[in-house]
């Protein structure tokens, strides 16, 4: 990859990733001021909006905002160093993926140090017993899904070019014998 392709495509990513966390701080501020005073039936029987601020790590789990902050911030440094150190090596289906978890991870951070924890506010247990969310986690989740799934793919395809290059080789040592068996009955 060149290096004008590079920073073009670096810029990229960091706008999308600017762009997934503001989106995400819209939503939430507009939940905020909608389903401030409890809960918001959006689609009746599936969908509210129940405001709540999670002090906890994914899903509520947990209450110790300081040892999710240090995680998040660690979480993220790893992914932003994955990236920056793997520039070249990353295709961009897997760049996408890794910045939906690192914008998801950098909304869900904001929250966490401007307002005093996560603002959780999808509720759909009136379909099914799970714990309220936002659309920064959807990304976390999403980008994880994508990211494991392209990584399913590459190694799919890197066993297959490994299978094929040991065929080869095999192949090739068959011949070589049998140019020397054939030597040897001249």
């Amino acid at each position: 990859m060149d290096k004008k392709h590079f920073m073009t495509r670096s810029k990229l990513t960091i706008v999308f990733i600017f762009l997934i966390v503001l989106i995400d701080q819209i939503i939430k501020a507009i939940a905020i001021d909608i389903a401030n005073e409890g809960t918001v039936e959006v689609i009746r029987g599936i969908l509210n909006f129940t405001y709540i601020k999670n002090s906890g790590g994914a899903f509520g789990i947990g209450s110790d905002t300081s040892m999710f902050l240090l995680i998040n911030i660690i979480v993220i440094f790893l992914l932003v160093r994955f990236l920056v150190v793997n520039k070249e090596k990353v295709e961009i289906k897997a760049s996408v993926a890794l910045s939906l978890i690192l914008a998801g991870g950098i909304s869900n951070l904001i929250d966490r140090v401007f307002r005093g924890g996560v603002v959780d506010f999808i509720d759909i247990s009136p379909l099914v017993n799970f714990p309220k969310f936002n659309f920064a986690d959807i990304c976390i989740v999403g980008g994880w899904i994508l990211f494991a799934f392209f990584a399913a793919i590459l190694t799919s395809e890197q066993l297959k070019e490994r299978r094929d290059r040991l065929a080869k080789s095999r192949e090739r040592e068959e011949k070589a014998r049998s140019r020397r068996k054939g030597q040897k009955e001249d």
